[in-house]
């Protein structure tokens, strides 16, 4: 959220303010998508890798890789830390979501006439 604050919504407020009579078109504001998408798949690879890396190098050692948890000598810490790149990237998602919402209901005039 304090990404959004401090670099994402001044952006916006400067495009605003340059075309005031009108409203912002709401994919002013897909640059944070264009970012958190690829890290969110990218977390996902990550925290895959650590699986499957484990399952090659148990293969190797013990022809059992038909175990689906990490091994007691694996640390946990790779997957961990791939959760953070995915509660990163899940925040910018949810909060442009949230305001892409907004954005649409401010420039679609749905009030009668």
């Amino acid at each position: 959220m304090m990404q959004y604050v401090r670099h994402y919504n001044p952006k916006y407020e400067q495009e605003s303010a340059k075309l005031f009579p009108k409203a912002v078109s709401p994919e002013f504001r897909l640059e944070m998508v264009l970012y958190a998408g690829p890290c969110f798949a990218a977390s996902f690879f990550w925290f895959g890798y650590e699986r499957i890396f484990i399952q090659q190098f148990t293969a190797i050692l013990s022809n059992s890789a038909d175990r689906w948890t990490s091994f007691p000598h694996i640390s946990y810490w790779g997957p961990m830390l791939s959760g953070l790149l995915m509660g990163f990237s899940i925040q910018l998602i949810f909060v442009w979501d949230s305001v892409l919402h907004i954005d649409i209901g401010r420039s679609t005039d749905s009030r009668p006439q």
